[in-house]
């Protein structure tokens, strides 16, 4: 009886980061997220103080809340960004309730790195089944891109990246071969952005400084020519590169002489960002999307927007300094989140905020115990 009641809580604790990489729709991993922290709240809760957890919290919360109050500011209808729901509900859940996530941090990353294989397994098996099987990279990444099956290759890669991450930092028996089927999963389902990330997360993660600076300088250049050379026979790539070019070339020419405090008004410039037909006003705020975080920002919430994203990130950065772990995957989110708005879906937003708060009690743990 004891072993099966450990196995159903094993599996609760396994459900949510295994289901975060895989095709299946939002409801369940929304569900599997919900029974996560139901077993914390009821079996875990602990009376422990953290320092300092008020303050992700509270940004957070602040953040989420500035587009209802903004959209009053600036005479529109209330707007509630219900993606941005995870900003306010995770932390809140953590801090009241006193759960420590941290516990299960290991089962964490051995279920996401299983969610990663998962994936990668279930969309070669599809493919070698399909039509159009071929054995063929380019075939394959038509197929694949127009399958079914298919999650947006941004959040692949940041997923995987998150598990190359996790993985080198833990205890693992077959860690190099582990870490070479990440890799080789970035190249099958992930975007060409993430091999670049990978890269500059490999030179961060060294520690040695002269090596660092010499592989920064010749890595920038070969970079560079990596896709100067794909973006000629490559038309998404050509595609997906200047179009974010145009789009923020856009963005700019709406803010100029137009950068509030509460974020640009006239919502009607915002439909020309990306090329969308008639819609209504709410229509409108809710489908922009400039392709990065902190022009988003800018432009829905203005200069208050962008300052308390800045802020967020340079409170994670001087909390996360002790460790490079940590300080890597919050680079991760920093970097996609430049080519992406990693918050205009709820799968981003929730991603974030799980795997940075467990970072963030797993810093304050192990900082209690050296206080102690």
């Amino acid at each position: 009886m004891f072993k099966f009641k450990n196995k159903i809580n094993n599996f609760i604790i396994y459900l949510f980061p295994f289901t975060l990489p895989l095709p299946i729709s939002l409801q369940i991993k929304s569900i599997s997220l919900f029974l996560f922290l139901a077993y914390l709240i009821i079996k875990e809760k602990k009376k422990l103080k953290y320092p300092n957890e008020w303050s992700f919290f509270l940004i957070l919360s602040i953040i989420f809340f500035l587009d209802p109050i903004l959209s009053i500011v600036r005479d529109q209808i209330v707007f509630i960004n219900d993606t941005r729901l995870s900003f306010f509900i995770l932390p809140f859940l953590f801090v009241f309730f006193r759960i420590n996530p941290f516990k299960y941090y290991k089962k964490i990353v051995y279920a996401l790195l299983y969610g990663n294989i998962a994936y990668v397994m279930i969309i070669t098996f599809s493919y070698f089944f399909s039509d159009k099987f071929k054995i063929s990279y380019f075939i394959f990444k038509d197929w694949y891109h127009n399958s079914e099956l298919y999650i947006h290759h941004i959040y692949s890669g940041l997923f995987i990246l998150i598990s190359i991450i996790q993985v080198y930092y833990t205890d693992f028996k077959f860690k190099n071969c582990m870490t070479g089927i990440l890799i080789l999963s970035i190249i099958l389902v992930g975007s060409k952005f993430t091999l670049v990330v990978l890269v500059i997360i490999f030179i961060f993660l060294i520690e040695n400084k002269k090596i660092k600076y010499y592989l920064l300088m010749v890595s920038v250049p070969l970079i560079t020519l990596f896709y100067y050379i794909l973006s000629i026979n490559n038309d998404s790539l050509y595609w997906s590169s200047h179009t974010r070019i145009k789009i923020w070339k856009r963005v700019f020419s709406i803010l100029d002489g137009n950068i509030t405090l509460e974020g640009v008004k006239d919502v009607n410039q915002f439909v020309y960002i990306i090329g969308v037909g008639k819609y209504t006003i709410k229509e409108r705020l809710m489908n922009y999307d400039t392709h990065n975080i902190f022009l988003q920002e800018l432009l829905s919430n203005g200069i208050i927007g962008l300052s308390l994203v800045v802020l967020l990130f340079i409170y994670l950065t001087k909390k996360f300094k002790a460790k490079k772990e940590n300080l890597a995957i919050l680079l991760c989110f920093f970097l996609f989140g430049l080519i992406e708005n990693l918050f205009e879906l709820q799968i981003g937003v929730t991603c974030f905020v799980f795997y940075i708060s467990i970072l963030i009690f797993k810093k304050e743990v192990h900082s209690s115990k050296t206080d102690n």
